[in-house]
């Protein structure tokens, strides 16, 4: 089991992670990755047609369908994995699906969520471009798309002042007529951080042009609000020492006899002295392997390749000979710094563009300065991020921990 300590370091990397991908999505660049997590009505369609003919052949449990079945979202028709709400009590060819409710929790909805989903499943599937949750304290854009006069594409989560999401919503407007607008989505309702309702919404229901823009800006409003917070931050002093060492790289990975690139847990009991403690644990038909010393801690994947290395044993020399105890002055003098100051949010520039490989930047929180120096690595045939993050308390190193993603 791995060390508070250790569990700490690694909730510090996780947040400045997500804080890093929320900063990116107001740039250019990130505009593919932002349509990749759109909901659209192709997407949808494609689910809805599964649902229909899942539920073709069977006899709905509530079987004949009568006035008691009325609910204001049509006539309800109960199947064992879902129910199904229609404008008319009989079915044939006239019947039209108003909407989807699942109530079985081995039935997947788009994406592969289903009743029983965690929140960090959801929000892999729709809130890559703001995993923070950064808003209005209430609410969180996801995603936004303004294509009118043609479409529009939203999605935000409503979550507690923890960041435990409560409910999440996927919408899509989609011209049908002149003036006329689809107002169909998914809406996801969570307890604790689990999904608990998947409820399919507004088929075969229409709105303006004048209620899609109010919605709209609604969702801007909120996202506003997330750029406001972002500036509020931008107090920290820039970094404006000029260093010409090198940029932390792939050659780096190599230190104290070890590779981080092939490292193994057999390799680390000789350098630290000490045999670790081993854990495996196996998620979605994936295999993570955790190896926890006393002042170290190593995972890998279900290939054997590490993708977290941390050390706080200052006998043990990381890239380019730094040691925990050193100085923060001596480390920032041993990697490459441009001298420019240049502030985003609560960060430093030291080099790059604080977004691309490769880069480098530094924070202080108030009570730890991080340095994280990110570079290109080969693995497998592709290149992926790795970087080195540094964690100093009271100008000292405490921890440096290597990682990939």
């Amino acid at each position: 089991m791995q060390s508070k300590k250790g569990m700490s370091i690694l909730k510090r990397i996780w947040l400045f992670l997500m804080a890093l991908m929320v900063m990116c999505c107001f740039f250019p660049a990130m505009t593919l990755a932002q349509e990749m997590v759109v909901l659209d009505e192709t997407e949808l369609s494609a689910w809805i047609d599964q649902a229909l003919r899942d539920t073709i052949s069977l006899e709905p449990l509530n079987q004949p369908v009568g006035e008691d079945a009325l609910t204001e979202d049509g006539y309800a028709f109960l199947y064992d994995f879902a129910t199904l709400y229609y404008n008319q009590p009989e079915l044939s060819a006239a019947s039209i699906l108003k909407a989807v409710s699942l109530t079985d929790a081995g039935y997947p909805c788009v994406r592969g969520i289903e009743i029983g989903s965690t929140q960090e499943k959801l929000m892999e599937a729709f809130g890559t471009q703001n995993p923070y949750l950064l808003g209005d304290g209430t609410f969180a854009v996801l995603y936004q798309q303004d294509q009118m006069p043609t479409a529009a594409y939203w999605g935000w989560a409503q979550h507690d002042e923890h960041n435990v999401i409560t409910g999440m919503q996927c919408a899509m407007h989609v011209k049908a007529g002149e003036d006329r607008y689809t107002d169909a989505g998914v809406r996801f309702v969570l307890e604790n951080g689990i999904v608990t309702e998947i409820r399919v919404y507004g088929l075969y229901q229409y709105i303006t042009a004048a209620e899609v823009e109010a919605n709209l800006e609604a969702v801007r409003t909120v996202e506003n609000a997330m750029v406001t917070w972002v500036l509020a931050e931008e107090d920290a002093e820039g970094y404006t020492v000029a260093n010409a060492a090198a940029m932390f790289s792939e050659n780096d990975l190599a230190f104290s006899g070890v590779d981080f690139r092939t490292v193994t847990a057999d390799e680390l009991n000789a350098l630290l002295g000490e045999t670790a403690e081993i854990e495996s644990i196996i998620a979605e038909n994936d295999r993570m392997t955790t190896a926890q010393w006393q002042a170290a801690y190593l995972s890998a994947g279900s290939n054997g390749t590490a993708d977290v290395l941390s050390v706080s044993d200052s006998r043990v020399a990381g890239p380019r000979g730094i040691r925990t105890g050193d100085a923060l002055e001596s480390v920032l003098a041993a990697f490459a710094s441009d001298g420019e100051g240049r502030i985003y949010g609560s960060q430093s520039i030291l080099y790059g563009d604080g977004f691309n490989a490769p880069f480098a930047v530094m924070e202080n929180d108030g009570t730890y300065t991080t340095l994280s120096y990110t570079a290109q690595m080969n693995q497998s045939g592709e290149e992926i991020n790795v970087t080195l993050m540094l964690t100093f308390s009271e100008g000292l190193l405490g921890e440096w921990m290597i990682y990939t993603w």
